[in-house]
């Protein structure tokens, strides 16, 4: 076992606690680090990720064994159960519901006006290959009648050469 140092760690699993309520498994405790993977646990941050609002996701920073904002989908180890904004300095420490997961936050693409700007493009995008659809439908169908009267058996396809293989006849 070792602390995180790298942000979105994919290893990552939880917190190391340092007070537990309860330990289950002692045994299965690695090197006597208990660590915390489910309820309420103060967790080591810094900014690395920006200001941590209520209910940010939490992933790992390049700070060993600090925590960070995860402003973009990958591992994550809880929800921010107190704002930081490193008004009293660069790193502190706050409460965080831990629930281990891969998060897709809503920010993801860096805020929801750009959320909304690429949904608007998305949009956009699929109406004009709707329109392109109706197109090409209609010129099917102009294409029919003339299909049907043979109108297209005189169409001559070339014949490709036949292939040879070198040293046979």
């Amino acid at each position: 076992m070792r602390l995180a140092d790298r942000p979105y760690d994919p290893a990552i699993a939880g917190v190391v606690s340092t007070d537990p309520t309860l330990i289950m498994g002692q045994s299965d405790v690695p090197e006597g680090i208990p660590v915390a993977l489910a309820g309420v646990v103060p967790v080591n941050v810094t900014l690395e990720g920006g200001p941590i609002a209520v209910d940010d996701p939490l992933t790992s920073s390049s700070t060993p064994g600090r925590a960070m904002r995860a402003d973009r989908p990958g591992p994550t180890i809880g929800k921010a159960m107190e704002p930081f904004d490193g008004s009293h300095g660069w790193a502190g420490t706050i409460r965080l519901l831990v629930a281990p997961a891969a998060c897709v936050p809503v920010t993801a693409a860096g805020s929801t006006e750009d959320l909304a700007g690429q949904v608007a493009s998305l949009a956009a995008a699929v109406e004009e290959l709707r329109a392109e659809n109706r197109r090409l439908t209609r010129e099917v169908a102009a294409l029919r009648p003339a299909a049907a009267r043979g109108a297209f058996s005189s169409i001559r396809r070339p014949v490709p050469e036949a292939a040879t293989v070198p040293g046979q006849k």
